[in-house]
């Protein structure tokens, strides 16, 4: 289905996610977000995130093949982590902008539900090709039908009276004048 859905062409892909109820495109998509690991040999592994790198160990006690020890949860993070800020674009740039762990310890670790390791990329690694300092890898992005990013420095709640555009989208650089709008008429009514 992966295969399929990557050499059509986007008017077809269009036509399948407005016709496809939404539980039916994603049970159809599950068996290919992940991809086939050795438990046996898998110590980390990413969880699907469209914009964000999710980082779980493959804990024993926790995950149903977990292999790495408890005693070594910490020692894994660290050299994750430490791997994961080391990355950078050809040119030089940082690839992740922070990198936060969830627990501190494996036994914190083992009632945890969340990523082990939660990666904030810079931009640069939602560039069309990206290339990886030392890595043979070139990077190309899967999805292509959500493409935005969600920034924690750019997350807005509006309430009351506003003068909207229609619909229920709005680009970012629209944002200040309803915000100065929606000021400027609460400053009229008082």
């Amino acid at each position: 289905m992966a295969a399929a859905k990557r050499r059509s062409p986007t008017a077809l892909k269009k036509l399948y996610y407005k016709t496809m109820p939404t539980s039916t495109t994603q049970r159809l998509a599950r068996p290919t977000m992940m991809p086939a690991y050795d438990w046996n040999r898998t110590r980390a592994f990413s969880l699907p995130s469209d914009q964000h790198g999710w980082i779980r160990i493959n804990l024993r006690g926790r995950e149903a093949g977990g292999i790495v020890p408890v005693d070594e949860y910490e020692g894994l993070c660290r050299e994750l982590e430490q791997l994961i800020r080391s990355l950078t674009t050809e040119d030089g740039k940082p690839l992740a902008r922070e990198v936060i762990r969830t627990a501190e310890r494996g036994e914190e670790a083992l009632a945890l539900r969340l990523p082990d390791l939660v990666v904030h990329w810079e931009d640069e690694i939602f560039a069309t090709r990206l290339r990886i300092k030392g890595s043979s890898v070139v990077s190309q992005p899967v999805g292509q039908k959500h493409n935005g990013q969600h920034a924690l420095d750019g997350f807005c709640i509006l309430r009351g009276a506003a003068d909207l555009p229609q619909g229920d989208l709005m680009l970012a650089t629209d944002i200040h004048r309803v915000i100065s709008r929606s000021l400027q008429l609460q400053e009229l009514v008082r």
